[in-house]
């Protein structure tokens, strides 16, 4: 059957409510599909809510098919939950609680829809109970997925703040005309729509913390497959500045002194002197040149392999001079400026109050010329 006749199908069953049933039913909007989808437990809802929050989901549809299956001269009938379509192919999920994963009907129902939805070339898998804390942030963050509530210039201003790999608490105090409310709200629409990265960074503390790669963090990967979290891994050490370099390095050192470690790094290493005099294979990332490093990674999409092949070294060479030297942050352009209120902020100090009434309400001068008067932030 073609993917587009079933992008188009209806659930399979329709749910029901009843005095005394035992699971939980209900229809849960979409940000992804723009609409309604049903779910029948709240496993299931769990399940959506994850698929909705994953940026490589692009179409959901719930209870897409009935599957048949002539099973030792009996026919076998199963709906699966879910039909995700992705940006790596579809992905047919079937939801069950953990603890009912080793009932042989369900081993054997399991067994056999996989090899009926991967012989079509497709990927299949089985979702249980997830890190509760983790669905309990994305369950969060989908109150705020209606991008209709949100102030376009507002969203658009925080856009400009290049937002990925701030702290959060440094988010919120972005647009300081604006009501703190509403950009906080703004900034965990954005949180939810892909537009700010935090998994990348808790990854890379992982790294530093545990000197395996960043890929082997106990999580979930934000719901991105393996290639597209290192490349994003990648991107994020090229582009954070020193001031996040340190905070992450700030926040391993109490992370470990909250274990009772005081006198040991974050990285471990052996010392440099017994590696003097040998010939080591690879390139010294001493070699490196660094000012055009830090120039290369502000330009492509995918920085660290670009400036690699720039410079004739490897992936891994740039990553480490990175960790060691990390690139400072551009200056702002002007519309950044205006969206993180900074030239509010100079105003303010260059001019006192009168001076600045005087030129603004007598002289009529422009807010906007020589940063001497504040410009409203969009959207307030």
């Amino acid at each position: 059957m073609p993917l587009g006749l079933l992008q188009e199908a209806r659930p399979w069953r329709t749910i029901r409510w009843y005095k005394g049933q035992q699971h939980y039913s209900g229809t849960y909007w979409s940000a992804t599909v723009r609409d309604h989808v049903i779910y029948e437990s709240r496993l299931e809802l769990g399940r959506l809510l994850f698929a909705d929050f994953a940026p490589e989901v692009r179409h959901i549809v719930a209870q897409p098919f009935l599957l048949k299956a002539d099973i030792d001269g009996k026919v076998r009938k199963h709906i699966p939950e879910y039909l995700l379509l992705t940006d790596a192919g579809p992905l047919v999920v079937d939801v069950k609680p953990r603890h009912r994963l080793e009932k042989p009907e369900v081993v054997l129902t399991f067994f056999w829809t996989r090899e009926a939805v991967t012989s079509r070339g497709w990927r299949y898998k089985v979702w249980s109970e997830p890190d509760p804390a983790v669905l309990e942030n994305i369950r969060f963050l989908a109150g705020h997925r209606r991008d209709w509530l949100f102030d376009p210039d507002m969203v658009g201003a925080l856009r400009a703040a290049d937002l990925d790999g701030m702290l959060l608490a440094s988010a919120f105090r972005l647009l300081p005309d604006c009501p703190r409310p509403l950009v906080k709200s703004a900034v965990l629409h954005l949180l939810w729509s892909g537009h700010v990265t935090t998994v990348i960074a808790r990854s890379q503390l992982f790294r530093r913390l545990s000197g395996l790669p960043a890929e082997f963090v106990p999580d979930d990967l934000g719901g991105l497959d393996g290639a597209e979290f290192r490349a994003r891994s990648l991107r994020f050490t090229a582009l954070q500045p020193p001031e996040l370099a340190h905070a992450l390095q700030q926040e391993a050192l109490d992370f470990l002194a909250s274990h009772h470690i005081h006198d040991e790094p974050v990285t471990w290493q052996p010392p440099t002197t017994l590696l003097a005099g040998l010939s080591l294979p690879g390139p010294d990332p001493a070699h490196v040149d660094l000012p055009r490093l830090h120039q290369l990674v502000r330009r492509r999409k995918h920085p660290v392999q670009h400036a690699a092949q720039v410079l004739g070294t490897t992936v891994e060479a740039i990553r480490h001079v990175l960790d060691e030297h990390p690139a400072p942050a551009p200056p702002l352009t002007k519309n950044a400026a205006r969206a993180t209120g900074r030239i509010r902020q100079q105003a303010r100090q260059a001019i006192p109050a009168e001076r600045f009434t005087h030129l603004y309400l007598d002289e009529h001068r422009p807010s906007s010329r020589s940063a001497t008067s504040p410009v409203s932030p969009a959207g307030c």
